[in-house]
């Protein structure tokens, strides 16, 4: 298998790449905000219920979610007989597909920051004081998902999505909010693109343990591989 140095190096050269090529977004989206409107279309942005688009519903994630799957399964079931769809621990297919696991993490980065922002826009009409209490996209999504157009928050529990003294301040902050409860078609699209978001973020967990116990087989085979010291 390629060293762990080799791996590294070389997805260090892509994380350089995708800066460069951020910095040129960021040129861009001065002048525009196309960037935005390609995304939100990708993701089912607008009025209506977002429905499942974007990275969630394309072949490309499906397809690598599937490999990593199977490698995940091949691995922990080492010493057993490898079921019929296991892939071959190939060094050149391993490589291959953490390239492809590192450029899907920054697609998925990118997909959620453009999710968040419509979810914080729509949002503002209903709670936007929230955006300035929960800076967090995630915790943002839960909350949202949890609270939807409820206007008692004693009445929600966000224990486990935020610390005790965060729920005083929004519960309290709710109280006296200028917000306006939403129809309940935006309601929908805003509760989609929360599990939109939730769901890729899980999917790049996923993707990056799997990195992460690859490089460590990897490293851990290195160093065995090395001559010891009599």
């Amino acid at each position: 298998m390629a060293s762990l140095d080799a791996f590294l190096a070389d997805l260090d050269d892509l994380n350089e790449e995708e800066d460069e090529g951020e910095e040129e977004e960021i040129i861009e989206e001065e002048d525009d905000d196309d960037g935005d409107i390609d995304m939100l279309a990708e993701t089912g942005g607008g009025g209506g219920a977002a429905g499942t688009s974007g990275l969630l519903a394309s072949s490309r994630m499906a397809s690598l979610m599937e490999k990593i799957e199977a490698y995940m399964v091949a691995d922990a079931g080492d010493g057993v007989v490898a079921p019929p769809a296991a892939p071959q621990d190939d060094a050149g297919a391993v490589y291959a597909l953490i390239v492809q696991c590192n450029e899907i993490a920054v697609d998925i980065d990118n997909e959620v920051e453009a999710l968040a922002k419509h979810i914080r826009d729509d949002y503002a009409k209903r709670f936007p004081e929230l955006e300035s209490l929960i800076p967090n996209p995630l915790d943002f999504a839960r909350v949202v998902l949890k609270i939807g157009n409820e206007a008692d928050l004693t009445q929600v529990d966000l224990t486990g999505i935020l610390p005790s003294a965060t729920i005083m301040v929004v519960t309290v902050t709710s109280s006296t909010t200028i917000g306006t409860e939403l129809p309940p078609q935006a309601l929908a699209a805003v509760s989609e693109r929360c599990e939109q978001v939730l769901a890729l973020s899980d999917n790049k967990q996923r993707i990056l343990a799997f990195v992460e116990s690859k490089m460590a087989r990897d490293s851990r085979e290195t160093a065995e591989r090395q001559p010891r010291d009599s």
